[in-house]
């Protein structure tokens, strides 16, 4: 089986920010998680929170492909304060 994993810009359902693609499956990722990207030309800790992840099997051989929707976040100090507060 193919694995696949498209990071979606911050909003939208259209625009993929990044793609990878394996052979083994990607670690779980679920809504709410936040997502700390290292992109060329994207400021530094850009992050990412998980808003919605939609799976999608196709091919005779099997592939899957996992499309993770997101929000951005512009403080990551102050996200990370917040999810210390709700424990």
């Amino acid at each position: 089986m193919t694995y696949y994993l498209e990071i979606y810009e911050s909003g939208s359902f259209d625009d993929v920010l990044v793609s990878y693609q394996s052979e083994t499956p990607f670690g779980a990722i679920s809504r709410g998680d936040l997502l700390s990207l290292m992109l060329e030309g994207y400021a530094p800790n850009y992050v990412l929170e998980v808003v919605q992840i939609e799976h999608f099997i196709f091919g005779s051989v099997p592939h899957h492909k996992m499309m993770v929707y997101t929000r951005k976040h512009e403080n990551l100090r102050e996200v990370r304060q917040k999810l210390i507060e709700q424990v």
